[in-house]
């Protein structure tokens, strides 16, 4: 099947694949519309089995809440972003959070 005949229905994951936010007004508004729950977060890094001693990368972190439910918890945390106005939030948020690691 080509990618180009799928159904209607069918969700294109790639539709916002390496979307690159320079505005940090543009970040704190995707930030705002996803409503991500920390508790969520805290249940899959449960889940995935990740431990104090373990070190995380996330690749496409957004503004971080996977981020910052891992880094809670393991030893450290890379997240990696083409956003430096993404990543710099993200920043913000985990030093607001205490979240050095």
């Amino acid at each position: 099947m080509a990618i180009d005949s799928h159904p209607v229905w069918h969700y294109d994951e790639f539709q916002h694949l390496a979307t690159d936010f320079h505005d940090p007004e543009q970040v704190a508004t995707y930030d705002a519309r996803q409503q991500t729950s920390i508790d969520n977060e805290r249940n899959l890094v449960q889940a995935l089995g990740i431990a104090a001693q373990h070190t995380v990368i996330e690749y496409g972190p957004g503004t971080g809440a996977f981020t910052f439910a891992a880094a809670e918890l393991c030893k450290k945390v890379y997240a990696i972003d083409i956003s430096k106005a993404m990543l710099d939030y993200t920043k913000d948020r985990a030093a607001a959070a205490n979240l050095t690691n």
